[in-house]
């Protein structure tokens, strides 16, 4: 039961923003004073608390077992539910800063639980379960939010009551004696260090390139496809996510699985072929293709690189791990400023060709990485 009650953490943290997009449309008809600006806000926030909240974690960390921090975390999550009793919009904000401070708490040990309680192959292996888990999150909000919408957006609040199933786990199976043990000299060795810090950036790009196509795709699919309708959109998002699911549970068994250079260049490809239907090709069938090769990607590298980020450790650092996963959300906040920059400076409104610019940035820092590697080797 602590093995699952560790891995169920990961359904959280894309769920949190994801619950809540398909519901926008209908928020906005109850407040239509309020600016469209706030409204997005709504998906933004959790994200800035995430990030944040890496700042203070390290200090955190040393007072806070993680059994306290991860219990505390959900009990804030649970509180994004506030909305369906009380749907006013300040309450509504109040309600998303709490889930984000609470994920700010959760998401380093989403992974730093697995790494301090399993090695090897059961580690790697749970480390591509809880990247399916994360997809998995997306796919049940998703077809929840489409379900409950458009008959009461109030309805979609409910969703984040899971994270009390997941506490009474944690409460029950966790031992509560999993310090972050790394002092604040080590802490400031091990996480600046070029190889961390590439790691952290190679988790940011890979979210960046990925997030282009739920912030792009209602729109690409109205001009290129005449397809219109958050019934449509819903679906494709959901099995795009699904795939993720089963890429992150086929993790440890892939070929290459030993090799994480191989996984890398693997994963570089997967989003290759994806951004290049998406960018290129005039089918719809093609296109739904290049999606799935995004949400196989995805379930891919998000273990990838956390496996990348544990093997760099040489003792438990939850503030580390936090970092990764901070620069996931960070990714998801930053992904449709820059694809929006970088279209206007090339005079190019693909936003899918923008991320194959971005799968070369990738790339570099990954060749990087095997030339450091194997002079060290050498």
């Amino acid at each position: 039961m602590k093995k699952i009650s560790i891995l169920w953490l990961s359904f959280f943290p894309l769920l949190a923003g994801a619950a809540l997009s398909p519901s926008l449309s209908e928020i906005s008809q109850t407040f239509p004073a309020v600016s469209d600006l706030w409204l997005k806000s709504l998906i933004t926030i959790p994200s800035i608390c995430v990030v944040l909240g890496q700042l203070v974690q390290p200090k955190l960390s040393r007072k806070l077992t993680a059994k306290t921090q991860v219990l505390g975390g959900l009990f804030l999550y649970a509180l994004g539910a506030l909305p369906y009793i009380w749907p006013s919009f300040p309450v509504i904000i109040l309600s998303r800063i709490l889930l984000g401070i609470g994920l700010s708490l959760l998401v380093p040990h989403t992974i730093g639980l697995i790494q301090a309680n399993f090695e090897g192959k059961i580690q790697k292996k749970l480390l591509g379960y809880a990247s399916a888990l994360n997809n998995f999150g997306t796919v049940v909000a998703v077809i929840y939010a489409g379900l409950v919408s458009n008959k009461d957006w109030k309805l979609v609040f409910l969703i984040y009551l899971l994270a009390i199933i997941s506490l009474v786990a944690i409460y029950l199976f966790l031992p509560n004696d999993k310090h972050d043990v790394n002092s604040p000299k080590q802490a400031t060795k091990e996480n600046l260090s070029n190889n961390v810090m590439r790691i952290w950036l190679k988790m940011f790009l890979l979210t960046v390139i990925y997030f282009t196509i739920p912030t792009n795709l209602a729109f690409y699919m109205h001009d290129h496809f005449q397809q219109q309708g958050t019934l449509i959109i819903g679906i494709l998002m959901a099995i795009t996510s699904l795939f993720g699911v089963i890429s992150g549970m086929m993790f440890s068994y892939f070929p290459g699985r030993k090799n994480s250079q191989i996984q890398e260049l693997i994963l570089i490809g997967l989003f290759l072929i994806s951004m290049c239907l998406l960018s290129f090709t005039q089918t719809l069938p093609l296109f739904i293709l290049g999606l799935l090769f995004s949400g196989w990607g995805l379930g891919w590298g998000l273990p990838c690189f956390n496996h990348q980020l544990i093997s760099t450790l040489t003792h438990p650092s939850s503030s580390t791990l936090g970092i990764g996963q901070a620069m996931i959300f960070l990714g998801q906040f930053v992904s449709p400023f820059l694809i929006a920059f970088m279209s206007s400076l090339s005079h190019q409104d693909n936003p899918f060709l923008m991320s194959i610019i971005l799968l070369g940035v990738l790339l570099g820092i990954a060749m990087l990485d095997f030339s450091k590697k194997s002079a060290n080797n050498g």
